[in-house]
């Protein structure tokens, strides 16, 4: 989704529309980097989980299988975590991405200040909007009110030509 909001499409002129939108990239980029972060030495390649070029994640089972088979509590400690002899607890896999998120979701977070700017330019823009539509409609009316004007004077001097034009018409049909 991140990848489909932030693109851009030359063949078809079509933009994403946060296409060029830094702080949206940066949530792909951190996602990305939490989920192929290495924790203790290791990381879900070594599980079967990838991240391919287009942004999707792909699984190949028989890694997992395999890993299970020689050392399930490995396998258990990476994703869960576990504490160490002093009892210090280590953090998962699954614990250090939901931490990631919980900096963009939540309360006073960053989506959430985002969301606010987002509201903000939108009122700022609404506000400029209808101030360009007065000074238009402003505008507007006195261009109406000089085309009126033209209007009479157009209407005045045909008046006047037509007037001009039979004086014409008599003095040359009198000869």
């Amino acid at each position: 989704n991140l990848n489909d909001m932030t693109a851009y499409d030359k063949k078809a002129k079509t933009k994403g529309v946060f296409q060029g939108d830094s702080f949206i990239r940066s949530i792909s980029r951190d996602v990305t980097s939490a989920i192929s972060q290495r924790l203790n030495g290791d990381s879900l390649v070594n599980y079967g989980i990838s991240i391919n070029r287009d942004g999707s994640m792909s699984f190949d089972k028989s890694i997992i299988e395999k890993k299970l088979e020689t050392d399930r509590t490995s396998v258990k400690d990476f994703f869960t975590g576990t504490s160490d002899k002093d009892g210090n607890v280590k953090d998962g896999i699954f614990t250090s991405i939901n931490d990631k998120i919980k900096e963009y979701t939540g309360y006073n977070k960053q989506l959430a200040n985002y969301e606010t700017d987002l509201k903000k330019r939108g009122k700022n823009l609404a506000k400029q909007m209808k101030k360009a539509q007065a000074s238009l409609d402003t505008r507007y009316a006195i261009i109406t009110k000089q085309f009126v004007e033209y209007d009479k004077i157009i209407a005045k001097l045909t008046q006047s030509f037509s007037s001009l034009q039979m004086q014409i018409d008599t003095k040359v049909n009198s000869k």
